[in-house]
């Protein structure tokens, strides 16, 4: 799997798919319904994401701020630590 409950992804969209959701920020592994109909495929590993602005499904005509995707769309977010996440001294 490439993310855990609780990361911060982006979305990489296989060729066919809906394009609109490319490139965009996710909360991964949130509560929730999805609002666009029951998806994914069964044996698919996936997430409920959430999405920080809604975006706009053309098939349904709804706008989507909860829905799932396959992880393998996904890619997490991570960063090195923030110097003021590091300790300036270290203890002996």
């Amino acid at each position: 799997m490439n993310c855990k409950r609780g990361d911060l992804a982006y979305i990489v969209v296989p060729p066919g798919f809906d394009r609109l959701l490319h490139g965009r920020i996710v909360e991964v592994g949130v509560e929730g319904e999805c609002q666009i109909g029951t998806w994914p495929p069964p044996g698919q590993a996936a997430w409920l994401c959430r999405f920080p602005t809604p975006w706009f499904h053309q098939r349904t005509g709804t706008l989507v701020s909860v829905c799932w995707l396959v992880d393998s769309w996904l890619r997490p977010i991570s960063g090195a630590p923030v110097h003021d996440e590091q300790p300036d001294e270290v203890t002996a």
